[in-house]
């Protein structure tokens, strides 16, 4: 006797390919499973056509794939593939004269495109020629003698020197970068302007100022 059939139950596809497969018969283990499956199949005979179409399809695909070849087949077909790579490939004469010929133009070629290249990158050619060199004029101190007034530095960046034994006060100035010693200026030669921010200034008269340390004491 069938066991209560479910109206909603659907077999596992799988299981119902086995079943197809006759894979279910014989196994006592599986004797209410095929009585399952063939309520179902009476209950919905279209599954039951669309799995013999499917089973027709794979026996025809089945046909028609071609056999695997065996061991000698193989055997047989690498020895034909080595023996005709071991073959000399012959040179028709026709083609030694065209390769000649090919060989030849290819090498004049070469050697052109070598002589251009030699001759377009060569170094150009140095001039030996001896060179005079003639030194460039000093700067005399008549060239300076116009230059305007300057600023030096405010009153708290330098310090005014009075130098023993004098009875004026004396500001450094020099011949740098002039030839010669440096030299002092005298105080009709100084002029000390006072502005915001206060600024040393010198007039200058025949010689440039170097820059100078100031103090007052």
């Amino acid at each position: 006797m069938n066991a209560p059939f479910e109206t909603d139950w659907q077999p596992d596809p799988q299981l119902l390919a086995a079943y197809f497969d006759g894979e279910l018969e014989g196994r006592d283990e599986m004797a209410d499973m095929r009585a399952r499956i063939e309520d179902w199949l009476a209950l919905n005979p279209q599954a039951g056509d669309e799995w013999a179409n499917h089973r027709q399809l794979q026996e025809l695909w089945a046909e028609t794939t071609p056999a695997e070849p065996g061991a000698a087949a193989w055997s047989r077909t690498l020895e034909r593939i080595e023996a005709k790579r071991r073959q000399p490939k012959p040179i028709r004469a026709g083609k030694r004269p065209w390769f000649a010929a090919g060989m030849f133009v290819a090498s004049v070629a070469l050697f052109i495109g070598l002589l251009v290249g030699a001759l377009r990158f060569a170094p150009p050619a140095v001039d030996n020629t001896p060179v005079a060199i003639v030194p460039k004029d000093k700067p005399k101190p008549s060239d300076v003698e116009d230059v305007e007034v300057f600023a030096v530095a405010v009153d708290s960046e330098v310090t005014i020197f009075r130098i023993e034994g004098v009875d004026m006060g004396s500001l450094v100035v020099g011949a740098m970068p002039l030839d010669g010693p440096m030299e002092l200026a005298e105080r009709g030669e100084v002029r000390v302007i006072r502005c915001c921010p206060q600024t040393i200034q010198v007039r200058q008269t025949g010689r440039p100022m170097v820059s100078p340390r100031v103090d007052t004491e």
